[in-house]
């Protein structure tokens, strides 16, 4: 029995996520790390425990047409509401792949997309809703309350 309940829509898009690691994941690095580095081998890491994870989860998640576009930890493509915790304010952030298309597509809808390799995007991949998170970026370092996770409308 799945302690976790995905929509189907939810479920298709992360099966979709996975497939499109598969093929894409070598040539990816190779385009935005050409040179083997500490960052490179890094991302390769958080991808390869991202995929395992997703995996679990679409393969023991039950689906319901009647489930919300809730998830139980953040996603690529999901929407992540934090609560910071130094200035009492609420952000929204869609973690992303970077790509010259998903920053012109916030652009148009202006909302702040995340790359998943950002300090903000490491920091938020694979937590839960209610985990406090610390990211350290060149702006400083930022204490984050995770308060929801939820498929983005373009997920």
């Amino acid at each position: 029995m799945s302690d976790c309940i995905l929509s189907e829509r939810a479920c298709r898009n992360l099966e979709k996520q996975l497939y499109a690691f598969e093929d894409i994941k070598s040539s990816f690095f190779d385009e935005y790390f050409p040179e083997p580095s500490v960052e490179r081998s890094q991302c390769e890491d958080l991808i390869k425990d991202y995929m395992i994870r997703l995996g679990t989860l679409v393969k023991g998640a039950a689906k319901s047409r009647n489930a919300d576009n809730q998830l139980p930890f953040v996603t690529i493509g999901s929407m992540v509401e934090v609560f910071d915790l130094d200035f009492q304010e609420t952000y929204e952030f869609r973690v992303i792949i970077p790509s010259k298309e998903a920053y012109r597509i916030s652009e148009r809808d202006g909302i702040s997309n995340v790359s998943c390799f950002s300090p903000t995007g490491k920091a938020l991949l694979l937590k839960r809703e209610g985990e406090t998170i610390e990211v350290e970026a060149p702006g400083g370092t930022f204490c984050y309350k995770i308060t929801s996770i939820k498929l983005t409308d373009g997920g």
